[in-house]
């Protein structure tokens, strides 16, 4: 890894999710998980929960510190977000939120232009991974409700759907293990998930910005400060 992607350390990775997760699993996001949840029958082996975000922070933290090959795509992820982060993209996804009628204030316009900054100037924060984590947050959710209402279920649609639960319950071991054998299952997903959050990474920044622009993943004091 370059310096700009070098491992962050256990302690401002579990702090910088804990802040994650709450922009993650925020109330207007939870329908977007676990889709298991809408089997007639729910199955146990798909079913879950939102972990809190201390247990979600603590576990992710753990899987990625444990495991090379989830940090490896994780640093890919960042890697191509930071490539393709257009100040100009943002703004244009802001201003289609405002046409969209979702109220946007002058506080997140400011905030937004102060974390953009910061994200440029600093390549190597680790409010990167932050970005990232929510980013696939996204695509993990967006796949599997996009395999969930598939007229046929393959060994990916079996995949992702334990990939949403385990992602949600915050069980980093099972997490990363899924991940790591759905890559090698799936070569062309690791490109393919890796292509999508940096397609998406302004959509995604606006997001976590408009859903909490007083996060303190964009207030306070180190490691969590974009000012």
């Amino acid at each position: 890894m370059s310096s700009s992607t070098a491992k962050f350390s256990s302690v401002e990775v579990e702090e910088v999710l804990l802040d994650t997760a709450k922009l993650v699993f925020h109330p207007e996001m939870l329908p977007e998980f676990l889709m298991a949840r809408r089997f007639p029958t729910p199955t146990s082996k798909l079913m879950g929960e939102i972990a809190s975000p201390e247990v979600w922070a603590k576990g992710m933290s753990k899987a990625y510190d444990s495991s090379a090959a989830l940090s490896k795509f994780l640093h890919e992820c960042i890697e191509a977000s930071r490539n393709s982060l257009s100040p100009e993209d943002c703004h244009r996804a802001l201003s289609g939120f405002r046409s969209k009628g979702i109220p946007i204030g002058a506080e997140v316009t400011e905030v937004l232009t102060q974390t953009l900054s910061f994200l440029v100037k600093n390549p190597a924060s680790v409010k990167w991974l932050a970005l990232v984590m929510f980013g696939l947050s996204r695509a993990i959710s967006t796949t599997a409700r996009r395999e969930f209402d598939s007229h046929e279920w393959t060994d990916f649609s079996m995949f992702i759907l334990q990939a949403d639960r385990s992602f949600c319950e915050g069980d980093g071991k099972v997490f990363s293990r899924c991940m790591t054998s759905g890559m090698k299952k799936h070569p062309e997903m690791n490109q393919n998930f890796v292509r999508l959050l940096a397609a998406n990474t302004p959509v995604a920044i606006v997001n976590m910005v408009a859903l909490n622009a007083t996060s303190p993943l964009f207030h306070g004091a180190a490691p969590s400060k974009f000012h």
